[in-house]
């Protein structure tokens, strides 16, 4: 597979998933999310990153069942946090995995929220821990995909403060 076609849907994906970092409704930040989760899932089965396309289509079962949660009830949240940590241990290539599934965990975290704005403040966190994943597994997509959504994140937790 062309390189350059693996690093499109790469970009294509991370940017649906930009995107939805701005919507202030949190049923439609999912859906977008899910979606730009498919074209990841994609761009790193390409590459070869077992870690990152099984993570991400467990991200992107989250996303839709997240859509539907019940807050009092954390079993779900629990269920995925495990599901991470075991796909980064059963797709083991390196400690990067474990960094990977740290990541997965924080976001995971952040989506359960309701306010968005919380989830915004998460997600913050785990960005560095995505980066140092997706510069060992030479996504540049996500690369850069990573320093776009610091500076989205801090754009949606700017204005929607300003909305307050």
């Amino acid at each position: 597979m062309q390189d350059w076609f693996v690093q499109l849907l790469g970009f294509i994906g991370l940017g649906i998933i930009f995107f939805s970092f701005q919507k202030a409704k949190r049923s439609s930040f999912l859906t977008l999310l899910f979606t730009g989760q498919l074209f990841v899932i994609a761009h790193f089965t390409l590459l070869g990153a077992w870690s990152a396309a099984v993570m991400n289509a467990i991200a992107a079962t989250r996303s839709l069942l997240f859509k539907k949660r019940v807050q009092s009830n954390n079993t779900l949240l629990y269920l995925f946090i495990v599901c991470f940590w075991l796909a980064g241990i059963f797709t083991w290539a390196g400690y990067h995995s474990l960094v990977l599934a740290l990541a997965f965990t924080l976001e995971t975290i952040a989506l359960w929220k309701e306010d968005t704005q919380n989830i915004r403040y998460i997600m913050l966190a785990a960005r560095p821990l995505f980066f140092v994943y997706n510069f060992v597994v030479g996504s540049v997509a996500a690369m850069v995909a990573d320093g776009a959504f610091l500076v989205s994140l801090i754009v949606g937790i700017v204005r929607m403060r300003k909305k307050r």
